[in-house]
């Protein structure tokens, strides 16, 4: 009888079981203490999650579909709700609002997905992701060129990959552009590709190309004549792809601002060495928080960390931009078993009202959770014979809306990653023991980490939850993962339209590959710059996802 919609904040992960936050739709705001394991096993701090709950005497206690709320520029997450359901024509204050949002739930929660898909859609058609190749002839001989490209200080010597040498390509250089670099590391304009009698620039970024081809050009002068120069405008191309959500469900205030991406690479030298990807990455994130309180930021009127949290007209924006800075760092201590902490950077910007200590260190998740969606405290016996399989998919590749729909529901039972993974291990599914063989090599642990949210949502996408799972077969696997790597040089030639068709070329579920694909590509756009994956690992990603799909669709079809 208590049951009632929550907007939990949550604040401290005091152990194994229990979580403490705050229900942003509550006037008072005081802190409540939620009992689930699933939740305390991965919620990092300053998750935001609409759910259902209810109290009991000393805790409260979780109860269906929890809806994670994505971040929003300029919004507090309560903004968000407020204004969706101000655009849905409910309440927007006090008891009607929580009211309203238990009789409209499910359409709120249709709206708030509405409202990412197309924000998401905005930002890739927005973001300068051009990928841009200019070749050009050699019109002197090879010395006299690379003489006079190395005379440039802004040049440094690379080495080509074995690729670029079947190519014809002898030797490579990098050119950065030291006018916009930082004490973070030499920016990258772009890629120079050194031949007997062709050579190759190339850049991601209209703008870099611009300015890496005037500058190559005003450098060789007469000794290169322009050949021929291909884009292809890949944030176009996906955002064209994506199935327009209803319009109809989305507030037209939350699109005013849709995040700005920009794609750079810097170079960046160390004195020692700082062991596996995951220790560089720490390494880099501890250098960008020891430095983030004295920069200035746009979100602040251009002013510094440390001056707007003694300015009670920028701290309410301070705070904001800080939680989910937070958060990231929370669940990149998840990935990789690491205990990084930002709380110092807390205490000397004197934030005290979000100085919570960081959640404790966790082991994995026990592998099934019960009825309850909790994990027990003993293994449960394995019930996978007792499930029913899989339902049959539909002749032909799933269409768009299909897709759509599909993904919509795949997660919407799951609370938590945790909770999706216990559900995948209890059908009997050897996917991430398959996937973490196939990516070695080529992934780090993050890497992989990051990539494995992404399988979740195809998986059950394809596979219901409650279902037994297919039989994958991993050496069938393996012979596609290589042949469709070595087709990885084929992807980019042509056109958009070309290098889509070469990508998705094989695939079984092509529009779901497309679908993975752009949420691939907005969990890296949304994690910071130093922790998203490189593009070449972005490639292997993509070439796991699809050949992972098409076992999958096999092994459904195979029944």
């Amino acid at each position: 009888m208590q049951v009632r919609v929550v907007l939990l904040e949550v604040h401290r992960v005091l152990d194994a079981q229990r979580v403490e936050g705050i229900d942003l739709l509550a006037p008072e705001a005081t802190p409540i203490i939620i009992a689930d394991r699933s939740l305390a096993a991965r919620t990092p701090r300053f998750a935001t999650l609409l759910a259902w709950a209810y109290p009991l005497p000393h805790f409260w206690r979780l109860s269906g579909t929890a809806t994670a709320m994505s971040d929003v520029e300029d919004f507090e997450t309560v903004e968000v709700v407020t204004e969706t359901v101000r655009h849905l024509g409910g309440p927007t204050e006090g008891a009607a609002l929580r009211r309203w949002l238990a009789e409209h739930f499910v359409r709120v929660d249709e709206a708030l997905l509405a409202t990412a898909k197309e924000r998401h859609r905005l930002m890739l058609a927005s973001m300068d992701a051009q990928v841009g190749v200019v070749l050009y002839t050699a019109q002197a001989p090879f010395a006299e060129c690379r003489a006079a490209l190395d005379a440039d200080p802004e040049i440094d010597r690379d080495e080509p990959t074995e690729k670029e040498r079947g190519e014809g390509f002898a030797e490579a250089r990098d050119w950065f552009d030291d006018n916009s670099s930082t004490t973070a590391g030499r920016k990258l304009l772009g890629r120079i590709l050194l031949g007997q009698a062709f050579w190759r620039i190339e850049a991601t970024g209209a703008a870099r190309l611009a300015a890496l081809r005037e500058r190559f050009e005003q450098r060789l002068g007469k000794r290169m004549r322009f050949d021929r120069e291909r884009r292809d405008d890949v944030g176009s191309r996906l955002a064209m792809e994506m199935p327009e959500p209803d319009q109809a469900l989305v507030p037209p205030r939350l699109l005013q601002r849709p995040m700005q991406v920009e794609f750079s690479t810097s170079r960046v030298s160390v004195t020692t060495p700082l062991g596996s990807k995951a220790d560089i990455e720490a390494h880099f994130m501890r250098e960008y928080l020891r430095d983030y309180a004295d920069h200035p930021v746009p979100a602040l009127d251009g002013k510094t960390p440390r001056q707007a949290a003694g300015d009670p007209a920028l701290r309410k924006k301070l705070l904001h931009l800080i939680k989910p800075i937070v958060r990231r760092i929370d669940e990149a201590n998840l990935r990789t078993r690491r205990t990084d902490d930002i709380n110092g950077l807390l205490r000397e910007l004197g934030l005290a009202e979000i100085d919570f200590p960081p959640p404790p260190r966790r082991a994995p998740p026990p592998k099934l959770p019960d009825d309850e969606g909790d994990y027990p405290d003993e293994a449960v016996p394995d019930g996978v014979a007792a499930r029913r399989a899989s339902p049959p998919l539909p002749p032909g590749p799933l269409s768009d809306e299909e897709v759509s729909e599909r993904m919509h529901h795949a997660l919407a039972g799951f609370a938590t990653a945790a909770a999706a993974i216990a559900e995948l291990t209890a059908s009997g599914a050897t996917l991430l023991e398959d996937v973490e063989a196939l990516a070695e090599g080529l992934l780090a642990e993050g890497e992989y980490g990051f990539l494995i949210s992404f399988l979740l949502h195809g998986w059950f996408a394809l596979v219901p939850p409650g279902t037994r799972a297919p039989e994958l077969d991993y050496e069938a696997m393996v012979a596609e993962l290589g042949r469709e790597l070595a087709r990885v040089p084929s992807w980019m030639v042509g056109g958009p339209s070309e290098t889509m068709n070469n990508l998705t070329s094989g695939s079984r579920q092509p529009a779901l590959l497309l679908s993975l694909m752009a949420e691939m590509f907005e969990g890296s756009a949304n994690a910071p710059k130093k922790l998203r994956p490189d593009p070449e690992v972005m490639i292997s990603m993509i070439a796991i996802l699809k050949i992972v799909i098409n076992e999958v669709d096999r092994a459904l079809r195979a029944r």
